[in-house]
C-alpha cells in the first residue's frame, strides 16, 4: 500500500502536468476541475488493471482510478459492463405468472359469462338468482367433502340437505353416483350403491325441473351394472314422464342391459323403437348392440347391423371386429 506521501506527491505532479497541457492548448484544466469538485473518498490499493489506465492516459504517477476515487471507477465499470439478458421463462413459470395476473384481474361470478358462455362486453353484470347461488355453494361443499373424506360422507351430507329442503345441482349428484360405482368395480358393494340410487331418485322427485339425460344415464348405467332390470325399466318410465329426451347413450345402455340378461326380444324391441337415436349413434352404441346380439346367440342380426354400419360409412373400431370373431367362434363358423 502506498504511503500518504506518495499519494500527495502524485496529486501534485498530476495537477502540474494538467496545468501545463491546458496552457499549451489554450483552455482550462478540466481534469483538475473534476478533481476539485469530487468529494473526498477512501483510498483503495492500486490493482494491476489500473496500471493500464495510467499508460493509456499519458499521466505519470499512480493510476487515475485511485486519484479520482471510487465513484469514477464504478461509473466506468457500469458503462463497460455488458448487458446481461434474462434467461427465458420456463413453461411452469409462465403458467404461474399468468395465474397471478388472472387472480389480480379476476372478476366475481356475477360479472363472468354464464349459461351458454356467449360473448359479452367486459364488466357486464349477469343476474343470478339466490337459488342458483345457493346450489353452487352447496355443490362445491359436497365435492370438497367427497375429495377430502370420500363419497360416503358426501352422501350423508346430501341426505341431511334433502331432509332440510336444501337444493343442489344435478352434476354433483351424477358425479357422486359414478364415483360410488367406480370405487366398487372390483368388489361391488350393493348396499352402498343402492343407497346412492335412492338418494338420486329422491333428488329427481324433489327437483324434477333440474334433471337431464346425463343424470338419468348415470342412473341407468348403475342399474345395468347391478343387473336390476326392474329398476332400470322404472327409471326409463320416469324419464318419459318428465319428457327427458333419450339419447344414443341411453340406447346403448338399454341394449347392453337386456343383452347381458339374454333377452333378445327386448334387445330387438328397444333397437327398433329408438330409430332416431340410432341415426345419431356412434360405434360404441353399435358395439353394445352387436355384443348383445352375439350374447343372445343371434349372430345373423349382429352381422346385419355391422353391414348397415359399413353402408352408412360409420366408423368401425377393432372392438366390433373382435365381437364378430367371438360370435363366429360361438357358432363354430371358423371359415
Amino acid at each position: 500500500r502506498r504511503s500518504n506521501w506518495s499519494v500527495a506527491e502524485g496529486i501534485a505532479q498530476m495537477q502540474a502536468s494538467s496545468t501545463n497541457q491546458s496552457a499549451a492548448m489554450g483552455h482550462s484544466g478540466d481534469v483538475c476541475a473534476v478533481t476539485e469538485q469530487q468529494p473526498p473518498c477512501q483510498l483503495q490499493p492500486a490493482a494491476e488493471s489500473n496500471t493500464a489506465e495510467v499508460e493509456g492516459s499519458g499521466v505519470p504517477g499512480p493510476a487515475p482510478g485511485v486519484l479520482l476515487g471510487h465513484r469514477i471507477r464504478s461509473h466506468r465499470a457500469q458503462q463497460n459492463e455488458p448487458h446481461k439478458e434474462q434467461p427465458p421463462m420456463k413453461d411452469h413459470q409462465k403458467e404461474q405468472r399468468r395465474g397471478r395476473e388472472g387472480r389480480r384481474g379476476a372478476t366475481s361470478p356475477q360479472k363472468s359469462a354464464t349459461g351458454s358462455r356467449g360473448a359479452r362486453s367486459p364488466g357486464t353484470v349477469t343476474s343470478t338468482s339466490g337459488t342458483e347461488k345457493a346450489q353452487r355453494g352447496q355443490s362445491s361443499a359436497l365435492e370438497d367433502l367427497m375429495r377430502r373424506k370420500g363419497v360416503d360422507e358426501a352422501w350423508t351430507a346430501l341426505e341431511e340437505m334433502q331432509r332440510q329442503g336444501v337444493s343442489t345441482d344435478k352434476y354433483t349428484v351424477s358425479r357422486m353416483l359414478m364415483k360410488t360405482v367406480g370405487d366398487n368395480r372390483s368388489r361391488t358393494n350393493a348396499q352402498r350403491i343402492y343407497r346412492g340410487i335412492g338418494l338420486v331418485e329422491r333428488f329427481i322427485e324433489a327437483q324434477p325441473s333440474d334433471v337431464d339425460d346425463v343424470l338419468f344415464n348415470a342412473l341407468l348405467d348403475t342399474c345395468c351394472r347391478l343387473k336390476d332390470l326392474a329398476r332400470l325399466e322404472a327409471t326409463v318410465k320416469r324419464m318419459r314422464e318428465l319428457n327427458v329426451q333419450l339419447s344414443p347413450i341411453t340406447l346403448g345402455i338399454l341394449v347392453k342391459a337386456y343383452g347381458q340378461a339374454g333377452d333378445l326380444q327386448k334387445v330387438l324391441q328397444v333397437w327398433g323403437e329408438m330409430e332416431k337415436q340410432r341415426g345419431l349413434a356412434n360405434e360404441k352404441t353399435y358395439g353394445c348392440m352387436i355384443d348383445a346380439c352375439v350374447k343372445c346367440g343371434h349372430l345373423g342380426k349382429a352381422v346385419e347391423i355391422f353391414q348397415s354400419m359399413r353402408q352408412s360409412g360409420k366408423h368401425k373400431n377393432t372392438i366390433l371386429y373382435t365381437t364378430l370373431i367371438k360370435g363366429y367362434g360361438f357358432e363354430k363358423d371358423l371359415p
